[in-house]
């Protein structure tokens, strides 16, 4: 799995691609959380 995150402005866009990966969930979920909580 790979992901991509993109900001314009005050929006932030993840993009996910493939299959999930554990090692690969963790630290893309250190990314997008705290995006998550930021609104």
């Amino acid at each position: 799995m790979s992901y991509k995150v993109t900001e314009e402005g005050n929006i932030s866009t993840v993009f996910l691609d493939g299959e999930i990966d554990m090692e690969v969930t963790d630290k893309a979920k250190e990314v997008i959380m705290p995006l998550i909580e930021a609104k």
